[in-house]
């Protein structure tokens, strides 16, 4: 637990860590805060600023866990922060996760678009949560940048492996935060799944935790072809720096390769944890 000494220094530590932009209000910034507290923890979140300031200092140690736990809060302000972008910087369309595994991320999402709408009022368009997963776990690897992955050769990853919750348990924590009628799920393989979405959606947010080579071309190629991705979206890969962060796996190489295909113009929003996001501004449909 953190005593009331550590609890002030925290208190002094958020605004460095949050730093008010000129371009966000006092108001977003407590919003995003509230978002990582809820979904990683009050006492887990109150000790990452403490974390922080051990980490930038050679002469203090802390442990394993307090690494994990630094790595899960920057992840969800990543994506809490690109949600205020979509509606901040009026994006169209809807949201998309590819891969929810155990739905925290998910939920981050919704509990973001929940205080977004509500600060937007009217102009908060009700926007449609789109969680894509398989309920069973990777996937068969059968592409050979799969099959030759790190994580893959070593054991980690498997097919069947990151089985996390079911599709009815997905949607009942997503919509403890948004209303039921936003939040979608979609069973199945992504090639499967990205091929049946209706012409007519457009993505202004997604998030891929897919994890391989493959699946993110399945989940991709569709949405590019049909011209799914709207401007202004942005792209949060999960994965970005596994297998060693080589651009010959994972999604690094997927994405490298979808750019050539579709001519994609991007501009790099940079790394976050192991992720990295982009926005998207123009590229060829089939």
């Amino acid at each position: 637990m953190t005593n009331q000494g550590e609890a002030g220094r925290i208190g002094a530590e958020r605004a460095e860590h949050f730093p008010a932009e000129s371009d966000i209000s006092m108001s977003i910034i407590r919003r995003i805060k509230n978002t990582i507290r809820t979904v990683v923890g009050e006492e887990r979140y109150a000790h990452w600023a403490v974390m922080k300031r051990e980490f930038l200092n050679p002469k203090r140690r802390f442990s394993e866990a307090s690494f994990l736990d630094l790595f899960d809060v920057e992840t969800h302000k990543a994506l809490a922060i690109a949600v205020h972008y979509v509606y901040s910087c009026e994006v169209d369309g809807d949201f998309a996760e590819f891969g929810t595994y155990l739905g925290r991320s998910a939920q981050t999402i919704a509990i973001s678009m929940a205080a977004m709408e509500k600060v937007w009022g009217e102009r908060g368009t009700r926007r449609t949560l789109n969680l894509f997963d398989s309920f069973e776990g990777l996937p068969e690897f059968v592409a050979d940048a799969d099959r030759t992955a790190t994580q893959i050769t070593s054991g980690t990853w498997y097919a069947g492996h990151m089985k996390g919750l079911s599709e009815g348990k997905l949607k009942r924590v997503c919509s403890d935060h948004l209303p039921a009628s936003q939040v979608k799920t979609w069973a199945g393989w992504f090639a499967d799944t990205a091929a049946a979405i209706p012409s007519d959606v457009r993505f202004a947010f997604i998030h891929f935790d897919g994890d391989l080579y493959q699946s993110t071309l399945d989940a991709f190629r569709p949405l590019f072809a049909r011209g799914q991705i709207s401007e202004g979206a942005t792209i949060l890969f999960d994965d970005w720096d596994c297998s060693r962060a080589s651009p010959n796996y994972g999604e690094r190489r997927a994405w490298r390769e979808l750019v050539e295909e579709f001519s994609i113009q991007f501009s790099d929003w940079g790394s976050y944890a192991i992720g990295h996001r982009f926005i998207i501004h123009s590229y060829k449909r089939s």
